[in-house]
């Protein structure tokens, strides 16, 4: 079906507008992390300056930013890598085995992210200060780990449903072990959603 030429121009225009109110925060942040002290309060707002680094120089070098980015790497980076270790084979068990409750085990794992997070809270301080894990970088990766472990199976536990079995029964008849199936066939074949639920953990 053929759109009128004014029907797209209104099309055109609207996708237009809408990106600009989208983007027009971003803008705005741009522009006040370039300004100097006193053009960030001018009222009204000054959009004619001289632009500066000074703002992006001293929060890098302030040693308690360089601390703060340090720790969020180690606690993000632990807890999506142990995350991924734990639940990419758990989701895999649960998509190919024939378990009896397997169904029920995965809606149960999904009914933990309707749990409020303060129910879960004193009990898990409670452990923590029993463990010695109260202010620890260790403590932090494994309170992210019981948040993002449902999405990681529920997520991949569907692309490798989206997977072709017969490949890996074919690797069973040729003598390979089921982590072998999963390291060498599963995890390339389901590569992009790897990336996927890692990016979203």
């Amino acid at each position: 079906m053929r759109h009128s030429p004014l029907a797209r121009i209104l099309a055109y225009a609207w996708l237009i507008v809408g990106n600009l109110v989208i983007l027009a925060p971003i803008g705005w942040m741009i522009l006040q992390s370039l300004k100097g002290k006193l053009d960030t309060i001018a009222y009204p707002p000054k959009f004619i300056f001289s632009p500066t680094l000074a703002n992006f120089y001293d929060v890098l070098a302030s040693q308690g930013f360089r601390q703060a980015m340090l720790d969020s790497i180690i606690v993000a980076g632990g807890a999506v890598l142990v995350g991924m270790v734990v639940g990419v084979p758990f989701a895999y068990a649960l998509s190919r085995s024939n378990i009896r409750g397997r169904f029920e085990l995965a809606e149960f794992i999904l009914s933990t992210k309707m749990l409020p997070a303060i129910v879960v809270v004193v009990p898990l301080l409670q452990i923590y200060k029993t463990l010695g894990l109260l202010d620890t970088r260790l403590g932090l990766v494994i309170a992210h780990v019981l948040v993002v472990l449902a999405l990681i199976v529920w997520v991949m536990r569907s692309f490798i449903d989206a997977l072709p079995v017969e490949v890996e029964e074919a690797a069973y008849v040729d003598g390979a072990s089921g982590l072998r199936t999963l390291l060498q066939i599963v995890l390339p074949s389901a590569a992009p959603g790897l990336v996927t639920v890692a990016a979203l953990a």
